[in-house]
């Protein structure tokens, strides 16, 4: 299982070197705990959903610009380039990482048992979570 800075390493590598967009700094502290809990709100409600009042979770960070993307794996391995390219191959995912406005990042995950989506009970799920602020 990747680390929370291996995921956002290989992030910033395809974000800075593969598509030109400057290099973000990493948050370990305000953005990895709203990551963080957002990744145990959907374990413990078995909801694979963005987590309720995402406004408010970010105000303490005080950025201007926040953006969030959630992702989950069964079984939860899955290396980092495997994980950022999930996230790249969506859409609204790809355009919050590509966004130059965004400064900040924290990458956080949970293993848990997520049964609406896992659906062997011997296999967890691994939900990642990447909060972005600018």
């Amino acid at each position: 299982m990747p680390t929370d800075l291996e995921v956002f390493n290989r992030l910033n590598y395809v974000r800075n070197v593969l598509n030109g967009v400057p290099k973000l700094s990493y948050a370990p502290f305000c953005l990895h705990n709203v990551g963080l809990d957002a990744c145990n709100w959907i374990i413990n409600h078995n909801s694979f959903q963005h987590p309720p009042d995402f406004i408010g979770r970010v105000a303490p960070c005080n950025d201007h610009y926040n953006g969030e993307i959630l992702l989950w794996r069964c079984p939860h391995g899955g290396t980092p380039t495997e994980l950022v390219k999930m996230w790249m191959s969506s859409p609204e995912h790809r355009s919050i990482i590509l966004d130059p406005h965004y400064r900040y990042a924290g990458i956080a995950h949970v293993v848990g048992d997520l049964p609406s989506k896992c659906t062997r009970a011997t296999e967890p799920a691994a939900v990642w979570a990447g909060e972005f602020g600018g």
